[in-house]
């Protein structure tokens, strides 16, 4: 009998231990719903005006990428320059009427195209001189706006001049960034005229 007593008094005190398990982790995931946005909070914004993400959400992994020289993306290297930009140019369609936003990381690859197309021209570029100052100081701010402060080493015998360049570095997995650019922009050719896909977007 009192064997059978104390399984009975175990059987409680483990169920009463599940059941406040449960309730914590229950309590926990309430607020933690709370003190995140959920998905219906992300689409409350109007799209109009500034009320709108700064970024587009995306979950970007860490990649490495070694510097080094290469013989691609000459100053002469059209094609390969034009490579760089994914379809739709770098621009995105987002909310319900589908506005057009540009991502910054493009602009700067279309700074530096402009800045190759002005050296490679000469005297007789179509560059725009207040563009290529646009572009100038467009890229000296993302600069020091991202302030990479990874330590480059001094070479030497050259101890005094020269710094090494050329390392492994952690970056952003930019391939999510083209990947979610190019599906934005095939879901939105996908329902929309071919006069409203063509029309062309343009980066200052």
């Amino acid at each position: 009998m009192q064997r059978r007593k104390t399984r009975t008094e175990t059987f409680y005190v483990a169920a009463v231990m599940l059941l406040t398990a449960v309730t914590a982790v229950d309590l926990f995931l309430r607020l933690r719903r709370e003190q995140l946005p959920t998905a219906s909070e992300e689409r409350n914004y109007t799209w109009i005006g500034n009320d709108h993400p700064a970024r587009l959400d995306l979950d970007l992994p860490p990649a490495r990428m070694l510097t080094e020289e290469t013989v691609h993306y000459q100053l002469d290297a059209d094609a390969e320059w034009a490579s760089i930009f994914p379809l739709g140019g770098g621009f995105v369609r987002l909310g319900p009427h589908k506005r057009a936003f540009g991502l910054s990381i493009f602009h700067q690859f279309h700074c530096l195209d402009n800045i190759r197309l002005a050296i490679m021209e000469s005297n007789k570029s179509r560059i725009l001189p207040t563009h290529l100052a646009h572009c100038f100081a467009y890229l000296r701010q993302m600069v020091m706006c991202r302030s990479d402060t990874f330590l480059e080493p001094l070479l030497p015998p050259y101890e005094e001049k020269h710094v090494n360049s050329w390392y492994d570095h952690e970056c952003l997995d930019w391939s999510v960034v083209y990947d979610a650019v190019e599906r934005n922009f095939e879901e939105f050719n996908s329902t929309h005229s071919s006069r409203e896909t063509e029309d062309e977007l343009h980066f200052l």
